[in-house]
């Protein structure tokens, strides 16, 4: 940690003078960069300053102009930086926002009433949007998140109440795939929850096919996870019953910087022991006052704790930020990324009790790719009036190659190459219109999206144990689909004092066409709906605010669920849902809080039937429950406390079918999920953590079946607690600075499993054993 100290009087004191006449002293600053400014203050006021240079990388200022009195020059050019700071012995001292702030990745924003035009509420968050908006939402800081232990998305989503998400191929993916499943939805390939990078879909198609199987993101490109899980419905979608996600980048500094991170596990059970690693780099900031870029690349080699589960991921990034004016800004986001991981299956229950860590389906494997340009646009219009636009092109390849069962006896392999091209244009302007004594905001949308995609499915038919090579592949589907959807949306947020109310309208009109290219059969279908919102906030004083919500959700016909239905026989209805929540938040410098209650009744949900092989609307579901989630600061408490906190979540879900097994539980969820832990930091120079998972049993069909069949796709999946400790300590070097990290992740090596019954990859799936991991992160 480097810290800069300055001495305007006495060199190496840092204790003046303090004249009574500062209050009323004039202040101004020439520069927008955040050192410089504080530099500029510190000599107009003849006050040493100190701080932390690590926390000022990358940090602007605003340019002040006879700005009365040194509190109130500090104040603006600190404002949005997520820094704060004191006046102590004559001395300033600039440090982090503390507790509330600071664990948020909060900046600021104006008090409510003095309305900021915003039109996009995903990009920027700051301590009043997560404050007042009208619904659940919570904000991981990967930088925080790292510190315990994470290292991946899956492991931040467990900090987030009513989300479980699962690693790897624990459900029938690969290492690319990401499985998140939120307040019961399907947590395969994450179909039912919107999730975007940087505001734009990242799934292959949005509506057309929504899975998560190529998830082109990596965790250390990230600064932010923000998961909204009611109360976004109108500007983002479809599918989003199960919220929104979005993962935002790392923005381009100031100034040039870096940062080079490396880490590698070991597991001291399984296949592959020190066989996981990681390896990062970034690198960029503006070259002149308007233009700037940043170099992103991040890559997963090795294996897990299985057999035959090799990995081989690159992502590289590059991002481009003009200022063509003081109002108008340009950026840009290149991105290549391209997979190549082995697939260990499921396994039986007489396989799993041999060898749990084993792979009987040496065949298996996902290869894909993705291609994409981005391009973003903001304009300042006038003083009331933000523009934003979005527009996007990528192309996505993914083959995967799956066996049906142990290479003993499986007859067949199937190759299943997809290719996907999106184009996407989406514009939004938000006017600030003043109705008397009201503030308020009223924002325009529009999104269009155009999907390509060509699906087949080569198959190899030979005798059992056998070489599938060795016969010729029949290719037995060839599909091309099309999907051209248009969304117009409109929401009004009014500020009245402590009351904010935003109410608003989504409609989507969607067009999808298939060809079966092997038959020449063609049909066409298209579907509207109008998907309202209400959104409120109350601020009942500084500390508590509560929150109701109302949002309909929509999710599109998918591009297989169509193909696989007969000629002419299409009956499939796209999915719906209402979802009601009410909560509550509270935050001072001590403590912060979130409880909601939600309820979703979930209408039409799809679901594929393996007596007739194809895709069905299966009828009402219904999702109902409580989130907590808090942190405890116990700095003010006393004295030997200081540096200590405590953190956790816990969700309650009752998700059940209505119409078919009526009230049978949903498969893959868990009635009581949480997490509690204890975090200790000194200084900012190390810090240390312990903390337990939880997640109850589960069903792994609609029927509920309890005894594990002799395939072990069937069976209920116990409850179990996993124990994770963690070490972070930071060391300066020179002007640079170097930190690393050590922990265990299932510190007691608890055995667990999950399950898949999907027909590709079905069996049982042991969870990772005992973990050690060692990072190093190096910031230049």
């Amino acid at each position: 940690m480097n810290i800069l100290k300055s001495s305007l009087i006495i060199p190496g004191l840092a204790i003046l003078l303090q004249t009574n006449g500062l209050a009323e002293q004039l202040y101004s600053t020439n520069t927008s960069l955040l050192i410089e400014s504080i530099q500029e203050v510190s000599k107009i006021s003849n006050i040493p300053y100190i701080v932390d240079t690590n926390i000022l990388k990358g940090k602007s200022a605003k340019i002040i102009n006879s700005v009365e009195g040194v509190n109130k020059a500090l104040e603006e050019i600190l404002r949005g930086s997520g820094l704060d700071f004191v006046i102590k012995n004559n001395t300033i001292i600039i440090k982090e926002k503390s507790n509330k702030v600071k664990e948020h990745n909060n900046q600021n924003r104006a008090k409510l009433g003095d309305i900021t035009v915003k039109s996009d509420f995903l990009s920027n968050v700051d301590y009043e949007d997560l404050q007042y908006f009208g619904g659940s939402r919570t904000v991981i800081d990967i930088d925080k998140s790292k510190n315990l232990g994470d290292a991946s998305i899956s492991d931040s989503m467990k900090r987030i109440p009513g989300v479980i998400s699962s690693k790897q191929d624990g459900t029938g993916g690969s290492s690319s795939s990401l499985n998140i499943g939120v307040r019961g939805m399907a947590q395969r390939l994450s179909p039912r929850t919107t999730v975007l990078l940087d505001g734009i879909p990242l799934s292959v198609a949005p509506y057309g096919q929504p899975q998560l199987s190529l998830a082109p993101v990596s965790f250390d490109m990230l600064s932010s996870i923000d998961v909204i899980r009611g109360g976004g419905s109108v500007r983002y979608g479809p599918q989003n019953v199960g919220g929104i996600i979005n993962f935002n980048t790392k923005d381009i500094p100031e100034e040039f910087q870096g940062t080079i991170q490396a880490s590698g596990t070991y597991y001291t059970e399984g296949e592959s022991k020190l066989e996981g690693k990681s390896y990062s780099l970034f690198t960029g900031g503006m070259i002149n006052e308007n233009n700037g870029l940043a170099l992103f690349y991040d890559g997963k080699k090795g294996s897990s704790w299985r057999d035959h589960s090799k990995t081989n991921i690159d992502n590289i990034m590059l991002k481009t930020k003009h200022k063509l004016n003081d109002n108008h800004t340009l950026k840009t986001r290149l991105t290549y990324y391209t997979a190549n991981n082995d697939m260990p299956g499921g396994l039986t229950q007489a396989e799993y009790e041999e060898n749990p860590y084993q792979s009987k389906r040496p065949y298996d494997n996902f290869e894909g790719d993705r291609k994409e340009l981005a391009l973003f646009y903001d304009g300042q219009l006038s003083d009331t009036t933000f523009a934003e636009i979005k527009t996007f092109y990528n192309t996505s390849d993914r083959t995967f190659i799956y066996s049906r069962g142990a290479s003993d006896i499986s007859t067949r392999l199937d190759t299943l190459p997809r290719e996907y091209k999106v184009f996407g244009l989406e514009a939004r302007v938000s006017e600030q219109i003043k109705l008397g004594s009201i503030d308020s905001e009223l924002s325009f949308g529009y999104r269009y999206i155009k999907e390509d995609a060509d699906e087949k499915r080569h198959r190899r038919s030979f005798t059992a144990g056998s070489d599938p090579y060795s016969v010729s592949a029949v290719t037995n589907r060839d599909s091309h689909n099309e999907t051209k959807a248009h969304a117009l949306y409109t929401d009004w947020r009014f500020d009245l004092d402590k009351l904010t109310l935003t109410p608003g309208l989504r409609y989507e009109k969607v067009d999808i066409s298939r060809l079966n290219n092997l038959t020449a059969f063609e049909e066409d279908i298209n579907y509207t709906k109008a998907l309202p919102s209400l959104n409120v906030s109350y601020k009942l004083n500084d500390s508590w605010t509560t929150y109701g919500s109302y949002n309909k959700s929509f999710g599109s016909v998918q591009h297989l669920q169509l193909n696989l239905q007969d000629k002419g026989q299409n009956t499939l209805k796209p999915e719906t849902a209402d979802i009601y929540e009410v909560g509550a938040r509270y935050f001072n410098d001590n403590a912060d809080f979130e409880t909601t209650l939600f309820y979703i009744d979930f209408e039409d949900q799809l679901g594929y039937s393996s007596v007739v092989k194809k895709w069905e609307n299966r009828g009402k579901t219904v999702h109902k429950g409580i989130e907590l989630a808090g942190n405890l600061y116990l700095d003010d408490i006393a004295e030997i406390l200081e540096g200590s906190s405590f953190y956790g979540n816990y969700t309650y879900l009752d998700a059940r079918y209505k119409e078919t097994n009526v009230n049978n539980y949903i498969e893959f969820t868990s009635k009581h999920t949480g997490l509690i832990g204890y975090k200790y930091s000194e200084n900012n120079d190390w810090s240390a953590f312990i903390e337990m998972y939880y997640q109850s049993e589960q069903y792994a069909d609609n029927l509920n079946t309890q005894d594990e069949n002799t395939a072990a796709s069937l069976g209920t999946m116990p409850a179990y607690a996993l124990t994770n400790i963690g070490y972070t300590k930071s060391l300066a070097l020179a002007n640079n600075d170097l930190s690393f990290s050590l922990g265990v992740k299932n510190l007691f090596n608890k055995e667990y499993f999950t399950r898949s019954t999907d027909t590709l990859g079905n069996g049982k799936y042991i969870g990772a054993p005992r973990e050690i991991y060692f990072s190093m992160k190096y910031d230049f």
